[in-house]
């Protein structure tokens, strides 16, 4: 048989006679299958080099080992990263790639590949992505929704999310996600998958124009554990280190309830130095084991998306009594009157907005609050436009389920 072809397969089919005798050989089934890789680098045993590489299989598997071919190079003697992944390959024309180390492959991670792994577990892996599409520009969202059997897409930043048409994912579709704190987990079909919202992803399609696989990467988190909280200051009470990424302790209240939650140093830097007081929605996620929360949406100027929901701005209240409020929206003549329900909680908002306090208020002192918001005193003494005015949030029949009033500064 040619024994050229070792070089390009690990695995072959033989064929004996009666006496154990070799008399044929064919090549085996195309055993490659999509992955990704997690690190690669260079080093040199009685020099000779060998591409050491760290492959993610669909399984979220990785598995350190060598590769007799990458990217149609076999020999890497002498070599760098720059002379082993093909510039048009990833289209990195514009970037150096010039060295050994992890960090020179970088390039190369977080892209899908066709690989294959011999009987001794050694790699080759294809040059050849034409079957790999490009799912979206990195600077905008992609989201996956459990149960549901397509990915939207942002077209732009702070758009809605639109359905990808046309193509769709299926019950043995692969998906490998490449999580924030640089994990992967990974899914068989669209009903096993958890919702999450990541920011770049590749795509192969089967013969049906249906996904095979799709890998999602860059800034993934989980969306099946958000939760509102209020922020009144950007102040950090504690940084917890993790390698070599730094996370904030940023003060919340969470149903009234002082906590500290991790925050990452980008969502840090859009707040600054002094955040826009209101609600804004997170997403809890678990970072190298610090449970951290990455920042969806928040209200009006805060710089991230805002999202509209009634707790996201303060309401102007018109009138009330123990059992409803009537309130006006900002920026509209139009009053609107609703009940609460039987279990609604009330809380006041200190006047400088920078913390909820939740010692047992009832309705009656919300009552008291508004009533003396109204007085002149009160209204003399006024240094906000939020103050005398509430955050409210409503449940599926409308009924108020809390009160959030903003004291007045001399209550």
């Amino acid at each position: 048989y040619n024994l050229s072809k070792s070089n390009e397969y690990g695995v072959y089919t033989f064929f004996y006679d009666a006496y154990g005798n070799v008399i044929g050989m064919t090549d085996a089934k195309d055993t490659s299958k999509w992955g990704v890789l997690d690190g690669a680098y260079i080093t040199y045993t009685k020099g000779v080099a060998a591409l050491n590489v760290e492959v993610v299989d669909l399984d979220a598997k990785i598995t350190e080992s060598t590769a007799k071919k990458a990217f149609g190079v076999s020999k890497y003697d002498g070599l760098s990263a720059a002379d082993i992944i093909s510039h048009d390959l990833l289209n990195l024309s514009n970037q150096v790639l010039d060295g050994e180390n992890r960090r020179a492959f970088a390039p190369a991670y977080d892209h899908l590949f066709k690989i294959t792994a011999d009987a001794d577990g050694v790699y080759t892996i294809d040059n050849d992505r034409t079957d790999v599409h490009t799912l979206v520009t990195t600077e905008y969202a992609v989201r996956l929704t459990a149960g549901k059997p397509y990915v939207e897409y942002q077209a732009s930043k702070n758009s809605t999310y639109e359905q990808m048409q046309d193509i769709r994912l299926t019950t043995d579709t692969k998906i490998l996600v490449h999580k924030i704190d640089g994990s992967y987990v990974a899914y068989t079909g669209y009903k096993n998958a958890e919702s999450l919202i990541a920011h770049a992803g590749e795509y192969v399609l089967d013969d049906d124009n249906n996904i095979e696989v799709l890998y999602l990467y860059d800034n993934v988190y989980m969306t099946d554990g958000s939760f509102l909280a209020y922020v009144g200051t950007s102040d950090i009470d504690r940084t917890e280190e993790k390698g070599d990424d730094t996370y904030y302790g940023l003060k919340v209240y969470i149903d009234g309830e002082e906590q500290i939650i991790y925050i990452s140093e980008a969502d840090k830097n859009i707040f600054g130095a002094s955040a826009v007081k209101g609600f804004y929605e997170f997403q809890v996620t678990d970072v190298d084991g610090v449970p951290t929360a990455k920042v969806e949406s928040g209200p009006r100027g805060s710089g991230f998306k805002e999202v509209e929901k009634n707790l996201y701005w303060s309401k102007t209240i018109h009138n009330m009594t123990s059992t409803w409020v009537e309130i006006r929206e900002d920026d509209t003549s139009s009053k609107k009157l609703y009940t609460f329900a039987d279990d609604c909680k009330f809380f006041y908002i200190n006047s400088d907005q920078t913390k909820v306090e939740d010692d047992k208020v009832t309705v009656d002192d919300v009552i008291t609050a508004y009533e003396f918001s109204k007085t002149a005193d009160a209204i003399a003494k006024k240094t906000d436009e939020h103050q005398g005015k509430a955050y409210i949030d409503f449940n599926s029949k409308d009924e108020i389920v809390a009160f959030y009033i903003i004291l007045m500064p001399t209550f």
